[in-house]
Parts: C-alpha cells; sequence; structure tokens
C-alpha cells in the first residue's frame, strides 16, 4: 500500500481524489440544501401552519377570545392614521374611514369616536352595547384596560379638550 491511499479516499476526479475532509464539507453543504428545500416544499413542516397569522386571537384586555371590539378599535385608529396621512386631520366620523380600509368586523359592534383636528383621537366600543367597553386613546398609548360603562371609557380619554363623542352609523 502505498502512502496515497491512505490520506485520499474515493474515486479519481478530474486527476485528483478528495481528502476525507473534503467529503464531509460536501456531505454538510448537501445536508443543509436539503433541509432548505424541504423547509421550502413543506411548509407545514416542524409544526408551522401556513394559514397562522401573525398575531393571535386572544385579547389580553378582556382576556377572551370572543370579544371582536379591541381588534375593530386597533383597525378603526390604523383607518385613523392613513386619514390623517391623507387628510391633515383626523375625522370623528366614521364612514369616512371606509375607504381607508376600515370595516367593522359585525354590525352589532357600538363604536363611538371623537377627534381633536390633527392633535389626537379616542375611539371606544364595545361587541353589542354592553359591558365591557374599550377605550382606544391615540395619546395614551393606545388600548387601555376595559370599563364598566360606555360613560367611564369616554371619560377615560386623556385629552381634555376633545370634542364629543359621535356613534358611527
Amino acid at each position: 500500500m502505498d502512502r496515497m491511499s491512505d490520506r485520499h479516499i474515493g474515486p479519481l476526479i478530474g486527476g485528483r481524489r478528495f481528502t476525507r475532509a473534503q467529503y464531509l464539507y460536501v456531505g454538510f453543504a448537501v445536508l443543509c440544501l436539503t433541509g432548505m428545500f424541504l423547509a421550502l416544499l413543506l411548509p407545514g413542516f416542524g409544526g408551522v401552519d401556513s394559514n397562522s397569522h401573525s398575531s393571535s386571537s386572544f385579547d389580553e384586555d378582556s382576556g377572551s377570545t370572543e370579544n371582536p371590539a379591541p381588534s375593530n378599535l386597533r383597525n378603526l385608529a390604523t383607518a385613523e392614521e392613513s386619514y390623517l396621512t391623507d387628510h391633515d386631520i383626523y375625522t370623528d366620523y366614521g364612514p369616512e374611514l371606509e375607504p381607508e380600509g376600515f370595516r367593522r368586523s359585525s354590525p352589532d359592534i357600538q363604536l363611538y369616536l371623537a377627534a381633536d383636528g390633527a392633535s389626537g383621537y379616542c375611539l371606544v366600543g364595545s361587541a353589542d352595547g354592553s359591558a365591557p367597553w374599550f377605550l382606544y386613546d391615540s395619546a395614551h398609548q393606545g388600548l387601555q384596560p376595559a370599563f364598566d360603562s360606555v360613560a367611564e371609557a369616554q371619560a377615560g380619554c386623556i385629552d381634555p379638550a376633545m370634542p364629543p363623542y359621535t356613534l358611527y352609523p
């Protein structure tokens, strides 16, 4: 046996033989590429559902998965910000926010809006017109904890100059 056979294994390719280390590198690269290909081919691989959403439907404020009011208030707030971008002012008239992408998830949801020009807005909502009521205050880090009545939620708005609320039709 010659010394060359101890250091080099495998077939002669292009006039040279591969070392064991080269075979390990190539094998590792093939394994990594196969894994990436499988991850792309099988999106459900590893317990990840392709239909899952980036945010949970669980509402931290109410402790319920059934109350759609907080989600509607967040969507309404997004539409208010979009409206401000287009018109340089917030609106307290709900139908003006529909072209900005807002749609109520149910006609039973009661929503109240108040806007103070371009300085801020407060939104109050309930799933069915009864407690719990939720307040979204643009000047106070968004969604606030639940309130027992619409009056308490409306009074919870931090801006004392906020005009009266209008009911979303």
